[in-house]
C-alpha cells in the first residue's frame, strides 16, 4: 500500500517540476528584461549627472554677491511685462514641466516663447525681484519665491535640457540666445551661466549634428554678446555720452555694479558694470572647463614615468582605453570659445585688471596642461589660444 500510494505522488512531483521549470524561466526572462532596461536608464541618468556636474564645477556663482541697491531693486520699474503675456508665459511654462506632455507639445509651448521674446514683449531682468503684489496673482508661475520671471523662465526652459527630441533641443538654444541678446532683457550672472550651461550641455548629449552645430554657434553667439556688451558700456564710460553704437546694437538698461568675492578668501573687488562682472564669470567657467583633465592624458603620464623614469608624456595616435568622448569634447569646446574671446576681445578685456589676473591664474594653468595634452586637437588649440596671448595684436 504504501508503494502504490507513492507512486501517484511521484508522478505528480515528476509533472510539476517541469511547469515550474518554464514558469520560472519566463519569470527570470522578464526579471532580466525589466532588470536591463532599468540598468540603462541609470546609466544614461548617471551619465548625464555626471555631464551636469562637471559643467557646474565651472559655471558657478558662488563666487558672486550682488550689490543690493536701490537700482538693483527697481530695476524693472521702468518696464514691466504685461500682465497677459505672463499668464502666457505661465500657460507655456505649465506645459513644458507637465509629466505627460509630449515632445511635440514642448516644441510648440518653447516656439511660442521664442515670439514673445524676439517681439520684445518678455523684459525685464534676472536680478530684480518679483514683487508682492505679482506674486499673489492668480495666474503666474509655480515657484512662488522673490525670483525675477526672466530668471524664472530661464529655469523653466533648462528644465528640458534632457529632452531626446531635435526639436526640443533646437527650440531650447534660441530662446536661451534670443533671451541673451534681447534689448529688453538683462540676464546677468547665474541667469547667463545657466542659459551658457544649458546650451553647453545640449551640444554633449545631442545625437543629431545639425543640432550639435547649432548649439556651437549660439554658444559662440552668447560669448560674442557678453563680450561686446562689456566692450561698448566701457567704451560710453570713457566717452562720457550714449554715442558711438551702432543703430542695430542696443544696450539693455541693467548697469549696476556687483561684488566678486576672491576665492582664496581675499576682501571684495567692485567691478565696472554687470557686463564686467558677466564677462569676467564667463571667461572664468571656460578656463576651469578646459583645465579638467582628461583620462588619456593621466594614462600617457603614468606610461611616461614608467618607461623613462621621468616626468614625460608619451604622443601616440592611437585612442586610449580610458578616453572619455565628453571630457574631450568639453575641452575643445572650451579652448574653442576662448580662442573666441581673444579673436574679438577689445581693450576691456586687455586692459582689466580683473581680467589680466583671470588670464594669469587661470588660463595659463589651463594652457601648460593641454599644450602637452596627447590629444592633437587639444595640443593646437591650446597653441593657438598661446600665439594670441603673446601676440602684440
Amino acid at each position: 500500500m504504501n508503494d502504490s500510494d507513492d507512486e501517484p505522488d511521484d508522478d505528480q512531483d515528476l509533472d510539476m517540476p517541469a511547469e515550474s521549470a518554464g514558469e520560472r524561466n519566463g519569470d527570470d526572462n522578464v526579471s532580466l528584461g525589466i532588470a536591463t532596461v532599468t540598468t540603462q536608464e541609470e546609466e544614461e541618468e548617471m551619465h548625464n549627472n555626471n555631464i551636469t556636474a562637471n559643467l557646474d564645477d565651472g559655471m558657478d556663482v558662488d563666487t558672486v554677491v550682488p550689490d543690493h541697491s536701490d537700482e538693483d531693486e527697481n530695476a524693472s520699474d521702468g518696464e514691466q511685462m504685461r500682465p497677459e503675456v505672463r499668464t502666457a508665459i505661465a500657460c507655456y511654462c505649465m506645459t513644458i514641466n507637465h509629466p505627460q506632455a509630449s515632445a511635440k507639445m514642448i516644441e510648440i509651448a518653447l516656439e511660442c516663447i521664442g515670439l514673445l521674446i524676439s517681439n520684445r514683449y518678455v523684459v525685464g531682468s534676472t536680478m530684480s525681484k518679483a514683487k508682492k503684489e505679482d506674486e499673489d496673482e492668480e495666474h503666474d508661475f509655480e515657484v512662488k519665491d522673490n525670483t525675477s520671471d526672466v530668471m524664472r523662465l530661464i529655469n523653466c526652459i533648462c528644465e528640458c535640457a534632457d529632452n531626446v527630441s531635435d526639436a526640443v533641443q533646437s527650440a531650447m538654444a534660441k530662446d536661451l540666445l534670443s533671451l541673451m541678446t534681447s534689448p529688453v532683457c538683462s540676464v546677468h550672472e547665474a541667469g547667463m551661466l545657466k542659459a551658457v550651461r544649458t546650451v553647453f550641455h545640449i551640444y554633449l548629449i545631442t545625437k543629431y549634428d545639425d543640432v550639435k552645430k547649432m548649439s556651437r554657434e549660439v554658444l559662440l553667439d552668447m560669448l560674442r554678446s557678453v563680450f561686446q556688451r562689456m566692450e561698448a558700456y566701457d567704451a560710453i564710460a570713457q566717452e562720457g555720452s550714449e554715442g558711438g553704437l551702432d543703430d542695430s546694437f542696443e544696450l539693455p538698461k541693467s548697469q549696476n555694479n556687483s561684488v566678486l568675492v576672491d576665492e582664496d578668501g581675499g576682501s571684495n573687488n567692485l567691478f565696472a558694470s554687470r557686463f564686467h562682472t558677466d564677462s569676467y564669470l564667463l571667461f572664468r567657467a571656460l578656463c576651469k572647463l578646459s583645465a579638467k583633465p582628461l583620462p588619456e592624458d593621466a594614462d600617457d603620464l603614468i606610461a611616461g614615468n614608467t618607461s623613462s623614469g621621468g616626468n614625460l608624456r608619451v604622443f601616440s595616435g592611437s585612442k586610449s582605453a580610458n578616453s572619455d568622448p565628453m571630457a574631450t569634447a568639453t575641452k575643445i569646446l572650451s579652448l574653442e570659445l576662448i580662442l573666441s574671446v581673444f579673436e574679438h576681445c577689445g581693450t576691456a578685456f586687455r586692459n582689466g585688471e580683473k581680467f589680466i589676473y583671470a588670464v594669469q591664474n587661470f588660463l595659463c594653468v589651463s594652457l601648460l596642461k593641454n599644450c602637452v595634452s596627447s590629444n592633437t586637437t587639444v595640443a593646437h588649440l591650446s597653441l593657438k589660444v598661446f600665439l594670441l596671448l603673446v601676440s602684440d595684436k
